[in-house]
């Protein structure tokens, strides 16, 4: 094999391989000009692979002339590559002297192929002594001088554009003017050298070589420092969206403060409200009788002031559970529970309760089966399901005779679904979308504090239940209140035996609590059912129980040291019988220890202010004294 026969085969390789390589780069953005160089290589590579029969010893003439057409086909093929690459490249619009070059060149190309179009059918050789070389070449017809041509025009044009584009101060232009500039002189040489005029070796082929190599080598450098500028901008990116993300978190962290700090003075301005108008009220009535009692004189309507007062401190004890139970749903998190109870059972409580709460004349009518039963703490769901039924009777206006409210329940798969419906005034949709926001009601302050429907979804939510209400203006609403309904077999908690009491002996109580005036205000309210004992804490009590025995022991929750679960677990090491006969009572709990033992511990709890009848029922289910 000669060197010529290897250049030849060298660049149709290297052709190939940048044609594929400048077609993967045309795929990724901003790219699409190495496509036309992807059609020079493929170009350059079928011309220089053909051509190095030309050099081969011993190849018969037939295949040089056969062959020769396609020579010219693949020429044109790469001018027309070279001046749409250069075009693309330089982001030029094609004129129409380019328009004028592509198309002779297609034209060309394409009419080459025709037998005897482009060649005579004749070779003649070439030879170069000095470098013992014989060139087998087809002769051209005039066909065939006019593509040589117009390659020499398109590389003379294409070396314009870029050598104007370089002066002008564009970047990485110089291997393009170079490689151009070479193919533009070894097709001129190589045309001279077919002349006779001088003894000279084809140097088209290394021209070819040459412009694909240092194209080549100049799109791959591109396409590295693109790569590399990719890559430092991909580093810039992730520090900024990292720096952006620690800044969005701070900004989020201070929104969420913001929204906190507006919801607790929302809620601060709703309790305010609901608190100060009835302790307004008793402040009025105490100083009244305080005033009335140091002129010695017992006023006519003292009974009034006192009935007033009772009331409007209940109105403060309602708001006040309401809130406490509304902390409790909001941290309760939805978890499984053993707790279950019969359905039917809590709403013929809750029936009784809703009617005596409202002292309407409405007709009930319940259609709840007896085996229901559902997931939940019944004397918490009761309060659920009064405060639904009140809503209803209270939707009713007071002049109607016709009220009427149907509670009807079915079981699914998983819930038990209960629908109270009635047939009152209905609401609006303002209402509807406002019902569950807290403080918001429509019933006047003596009749509603706007609490129990938002506590009321919590303290559903926390066992896996949900409330939701559908409502027409005029026509009447539909609660409907999902619970988790029960598994099939629930083992039954066994009682405490009821504490026999003889007839007419008051039970004895100890009192620990360690604020002197709930002490001794809750002291002269119980003296007439029970017979108390008070103490300032759990040390004192602990001290007292050494000495003798009580038959309820009544002890706050929040006091100093360890509080209520302190004594409580101490009691039971040294008696657990006296432990089980503890009733606790608070005003509210805002430890978290003790909060955690209040709601895993079998105790019962009582909310300040006490409730007499509450805790004589409470005190009657206490195991008895052993």
């Amino acid at each position: 094999m000669t060197i010529a026969a290897l250049i030849s085969m060298l660049g149709a390789a290297m052709g190939i391989v940048v044609a594929g390589l400048a077609f993967g780069f045309s795929t990724a953005p901003g790219w699409r000009d190495t496509r036309w160089f992807a059609v020079v290589g493929v170009g350059s590579g079928f011309y220089t692979g053909l051509n190095s029969l030309a050099t081969l010893r011993d190849v018969p003439e037939r295949y040089i002339v056969a062959t020769s057409p396609w020579l010219v086909h693949f020429a044109m093929l790469y001018a027309v590559g070279l001046l749409f690459y250069s075009c693309r490249r330089l982001q030029r619009k094609l004129g129409k002297l380019d328009y004028a070059l592509a198309g002779a060149a297609i034209a060309v190309g394409l009419v080459s192929l025709i037998p005897g179009a482009a060649f005579t059918g004749e070779v003649f050789y070439s030879d170069v002594r000095w470098l013992g070389l014989r060139y087998v070449i087809a002769r051209t017809s005039l066909l065939g001088d006019v593509s040589l041509m117009i390659i020499v025009a398109i590389s003379i044009t294409c070396f314009v554009y870029f050598l104007r584009a370089l002066r002008k101060g564009g970047e990485g232009l110089q291997a393009h003017c170079l490689g151009v500039g070479l193919m533009m002189v070894t097709i001129l040489v190589d045309s001279i050298t077919s002349t006779g005029v001088i003894n000279m070796p084809y140097v088209a082929d290394a021209g070819f070589v040459v412009l694909v190599a240092l194209v080549g080598a100049n799109l791959t450098g591109r396409f590295v420092g693109s790569a590399t500028a990719l890559d430092q901008l991909k580093n810039e990116l992730e520090l900024r969206v990292e720096q952006r993300t620690g800044q969005l978190a701070e900004v989020n962290e201070q929104l969420m403060r913001a929204e906190k700090l507006a919801a607790l003075g929302q809620l601060s301005a709703g309790v305010a409200h609901e608190i100060n108008n009835p302790a307004a009220a008793v402040s009025a009535n105490l100083k009244y009788l305080e005033r009335a009692l140091q002129q010695g004189k017992v006023p006519d309507d003292a009974r009034a002031s006192i009935a007033e007062s009772l009331d409007s401190v209940r109105r403060i004890a309602r708001v006040v559970r309401q809130l406490l139970d509304a902390g409790r749903s909001a941290a309760a998190a939805a978890k499984p529970t053993e707790l279950i109870f019969n359905v039917r059972n809590a709403f013929e409580a809750s029936v009784r309760l809703a009617l005596r709460a409202s002292e309407r004349k409405v007709d009930i009518q319940l259609d709840v089966p007896k085996s229901l039963r559902a997931v939940g703490e019944q004397h918490v769901l009761e309060q659920v399901f009064t405060n639904v039924i009140v809503n209803a009777i209270h939707a009713i206006p007071k002049e109607r005779t016709d009220g009427r409210i149907q509670i009807h329940a079915h079981e699914t798969s998983t819930h038990v679904v209960v629908s109270v419906k009635d047939n009152g005034i209905g609401m609006s949709d303002e209402t509807q979308r406002r019902v569950f926001e807290p403080f918001f009601t429509t019933r006047s302050l003596d009749e509603g504090t706007g609490l129990g429907l938002p506590v009321s979804l919590g303290l559903l939510r926390a066992v896996d239940g949900n409330l939701s209400f559908e409502s027409e203006l005029g026509i009447g609403t539909t609660a409907s209140i999902e619970l988790q309904r029960a598994p099939e077999l629930i083992a039954q908690p066994r009682g405490h035996a009821v504490a026999e009491v003889p007839q007419g002996k008051r039970r004895s109580l100890l009192l620990i609590e360690d604020d002197s005036n709930v002490r001794n205000a809750v002291s002269r309210l119980l003296s007439d059912r029970f017979e108390v004992l008070v103490c300032e804490g759990p040390t004192e009590a602990l001290g007292v129980l050494e000495k003798g025995r009580f038959d309820v022991v009544l002890c706050d929750v929040m006091m100093s040291g360890e509080g209520g679960p302190g004594f409580y677990r101490e009691l039971q090491y040294r008696d657990p019988g006296l432990a089980k006969r503890v009733i606790f009572f608070t005003a509210g709990i805002t430890n978290a220890e003790h909060r955690a033992f209040i709601e895993h511990a079998n105790v019962q709890v009582l909310h300040k202010p006490i409730d007499v009848s509450e805790l004589v029922r409470f005190a009657e289910g206490l195991p008895s004294i052993r």
